[in-house]
């Protein structure tokens, strides 16, 4: 089977959705050949289309998609991007895939589709491990994507009023001013984030938005880290209520796109 593979590429800055749709990719089942499809050059020789994030793809693509079933993966509230492609997708795809209960439950528009609550792919044994092997915690950490929806004001405020010093971790487009109770690290490569997590007491997120999984916080739990959080986060519904399916996102997925051609 051929699946045309259409997922946004935003450079460096790469969040929870690019590291999730580089490892469904990764985990195909066998006998599934992916065809990755940028703006612009949609493979029409495929048995269907999976979509992840797709802002930078527009409503001239519908066409060739009406043609193929189709597999839609919510990875946000979905507020930017072509309003006609989305209204087309949520109408018209096979299946729609949300991150969490909750996601599903607060996304802004109406979805005329079947509906699957799948976790994104995540591998937390990495983090387990450097909890295990950590002798020493110290600290509050907020480490991710920073942007505005993301609450690093939020976070940069929560460090004030509590006179608690958060060490900020991360790039993008609301990077915090260091302080005296905010101190910015820079950037990590991903590789270390678990020995990195795993060093600190407290993980803080609260996001401005809501948020439908959010990995850092579930590889934070992981890692042995007190989670400071709201009622915002996808992922914790799947760690008070189904910890026992928090790493099995991408087998989820691709049952859920065999069950959509079979």
């Amino acid at each position: 089977m051929r699946i045309g593979w259409l997922a946004d590429s935003v450079g460096a800055l790469r969040g929870g959705a690019e590291i999730s749709s580089d490892t469904l990719v990764a985990a195909a089942p066998p006998g599934v050949e992916i065809v990755m499809c940028p703006p612009g050059h949609i493979a029409e020789d495929v048995d269907m289309y999976a979509i992840l994030n797709c802002t930078t793809y527009d409503a001239s693509i519908i066409p060739v998609l009406s043609r193929r079933p189709v597999v839609k993966s919510v990875r946000d509230q979905w507020t930017f991007g072509d309003d006609e492609l989305r209204s087309w997708l949520l109408d018209n795809a096979a299946l729609t895939v949300f991150n969490s209960p909750i996601h599903r439950y607060w996304f802004m528009y109406p979805v005329n589709t079947p509906v699957e609550v799948v976790p994104p792919p995540i591998d937390l044994e990495r983090f387990r491990m450097a909890a295990r092997e950590s002798t020493e915690r110290e600290g509050v950490l907020w480490l991710g994507a920073m942007h505005r929806h993301k609450g690093v004001l939020e976070a940069v405020h929560w460090a004030r009023r509590h006179k608690v010093v958060v060490d900020f971790i991360g790039n993008g487009t609301c990077i915090p001013g260091s302080e005296k109770y905010v101190h910015y690290r820079g950037v990590i490569p991903y590789d270390d984030v678990p020995q990195t997590m795993a060093r600190y007491e407290r993980f803080l997120y609260l996001p401005r938005v809501l948020d439908g999984f959010a990995r850092t916080v579930p590889e934070a739990w992981a890692a042995g880290c007190e989670l400071v959080t709201g009622d915002m986060v996808g992922s914790m519904w799947w760690i008070s209520n189904r910890p026992q399916d928090l790493e099995r996102g991408a087998e989820m997925f691709w049952g859920a796109v065999k069950g959509c051609v079979e």
